[in-house]
């Protein structure tokens, strides 16, 4: 009777923590939806990205780590309110563009944790099938931080210089999923 009990107990406790999970889910995604109706910013949650068949995707990927309760973090994400919306969302509709806050930073995995990258805002830019180009820093950084941007402008430039090397890589000046293919 005591290992029923116990085992009911692990099982209700498992289930209970599957259900804050989803809560934080939801909440996560939220405030990912309330990015963008502020900013015009085109963001997909690590969950919509897990959930989606990269094999047919033809954009680069651009993760932007960051928590709400990290000063810079809040800094930079509100210095994306500085760039006009129709702008932000052409660029970043190039892009799957992931937003991870909070939690989901941590379900990222290790592939976001490089060595001495523990700060944020992080920012990695990624092939279409989701490989990381470590190779792609901020010039700009200091080299402790070599994936930390200081502002959306900063990061804009970023994107366009990355679109441009995907674009050579690809062996094309038109890239594929262009504006118009977005709409």
């Amino acid at each position: 009777m005591l290992v029923v009990a116990v085992l009911l107990l692990i099982t209700l406790s498992g289930c209970a923590q599957g259900a804050i999970d989803a809560d934080k889910a939801a909440e996560l995604s939220r405030k990912i939806r309330e990015h963008y109706r502020e900013t015009g910013a085109n963001w997909v949650s690590p969950k919509m990205l897990r959930e989606m068949n990269l094999t047919r995707n033809s954009k680069p990927i651009m993760y932007v780590l960051s928590s709400t309760s990290c000063a810079d973090c809040r800094e930079f994400l509100a210095s994306f309110k500085s760039i006009h919306p129709t702008s932000l969302s052409s660029i970043t509709s190039q892009f799957l563009s992931v937003l991870a806050l909070d939690d989901y930073v941590l379900e990222m995995g290790p592939a976001f944790s490089p060595p001495k990258s523990d700060y944020l805002p992080r920012v990695f830019f990624g092939d279409s099938d989701g490989q990381v180009n470590y190779d792609f820093i901020n010039p700009n950084s200091e080299a402790s931080a070599p994936f930390y941007y200081f502002s959306a402008e900063e990061l804009v430039g970023a994107m366009r210089r990355f679109l441009q090397q995907h674009r050579q890589q690809l062996g094309s000046d038109v890239y594929p999923a262009d504006l118009q293919q977005d709409m």
